[in-house]
């Protein structure tokens, strides 16, 4: 089997998992379920029905994997199978919960100087960086979800989204950029405006 950074390949993973091996596929599941998560999250306003179409998307994964052509691309296909289960899951229960958990780290991102325990109401920091993640569109909300909430490597989380890690950092950066543009106007301190 091949080896990166001490791990075994996710491809030759996938490879013995065709052939039958649950311990591998056990692996598969453990390094993907945040992202496979993370994208039922994006689409679904329910977080219990996400984690659900998640469960579920692991499950039809493995059901399927015999029929996976390429075992290299077996992230963007889970990627492609989950959002196919979630849009479904969207379509059959209209649901309206609130949105996935906080998202603090997001905000420490993409405004350092925001204090989210300031003067800002925490929900309101919270809806404006869900808003401005959501804009972002779906394979670039995931990437960032994946990198910066789930700690993904960016190898992964790229590939996961159907990029090469070159690409997925090209487009981290300008996600971080557009979201650093859409959330400036919670970095000024209203204190400040108030008392000058």
């Amino acid at each position: 089997m091949h080896r990166t950074n001490g791990r075994v390949a996710d491809r030759d993973l996938v490879i013995a998992a065709m052939l039958g091996d649950l311990a591998c596929f056990d692996e598969l599941a453990r390094r993907y379920r945040a992202a496979v998560l993370a994208t039922a999250r994006f689409e679904l306003d329910d977080p219990d029905l996400a984690a659900d179409v998640a469960q579920e998307a692991l499950l039809l994964a493995y059901r399927k994997l015999p029929a996976l052509s390429a075992p290299d691309a077996f992230g963007p296909w889970l990627r492609v199978l989950t959002l196919r289960l979630a849009r479904r899951a969207r379509r059959g229960w209209r649901r309206i919960a609130a949105r996935y958990a906080p998202l603090e780290a997001a905000v420490l991102l993409a405004c350092p100087a925001v204090r989210p325990d300031g003067a800002i109401e925490r929900s309101e920091v919270q809806q404006a960086v869900r808003t401005a993640v959501v804009a972002l569109g779906e394979p670039d909300a995931t990437l960032v979800t994946l990198r910066y909430l789930e700690g993904m490597p960016l190898e992964r989380a790229g590939a996961y989204v159907g990029l090469t890690r070159d690409g997925a950092k090209w487009r981290l950066k300008r996600a971080t950029a557009r979201l650093r543009q859409s959330l400036q106007h919670l970095e000024s301190d209203p204190w400040d405006e108030r008392h000058s």
